[in-house]
């Protein structure tokens, strides 16, 4: 790995995951939810929803596909797929539908508006907490249950 990074081969070696670029910068670390979702200790469910609105409205803001990507791969390369699941595993099972369905919706922004190459292997994990969470509901409302389905026939195309 060492002697590619130094460009004495030419391909990326067997095996070997790399980013094919830097993430862009296109300004989550300067919303005011930042610090509390990635730098604190997992929020409460209450706070969780406000705090993931505020993701919502970065991700799905921008009208320019170009824009809405970089924002996405951000979010994706700084652990916002791995801060889901987190969140889902807390408060999956007994919070409301709400909080659920904004988690949903961020992580299926993120699998759709990104390249495969910058998951590194965590689109499996996101698809097995995902299809964890309806069991866990008993009863599982519809709405929960057809973004479940929704989100992992994504992570599967």
């Amino acid at each position: 790995m060492a002697r590619w990074i130094a460009g004495q081969f030419p391909a990326v070696p067997p095996g070997a995951l790399a980013f094919p670029a830097t993430p862009p910068n296109a300004g989550l670390a300067r919303l005011p939810a930042y610090r509390k979702l990635f730098w604190a200790p997992l929020p409460s469910a209450p706070d969780a929803a406000t705090l993931i609105w505020e993701l919502e409205g970065f991700l799905g803001a921008p009208t320019q596909q170009e824009r809405r990507m970089a924002a996405n791969a951000e979010l994706l390369a700084r652990g916002g797929a791995v801060l889901m699941m987190a969140l889902l595993t807390a408060h999956g099972a007994t919070s409301d539908d709400a909080l659920v369905l904004q988690i949903f919706w961020v992580l299926h922004s993120l699998v759709l508006s990104t390249v495969l190459e910058r998951w590194i292997g965590t689109m499996d994990d996101v698809a097995r907490c995902v299809l964890g969470v309806p069991p866990r509901r008993a009863p599982c409302s519809n709405p929960v249950l057809s973004a479940a389905l929704s989100l992992v026939a994504a992570c599967c195309s």
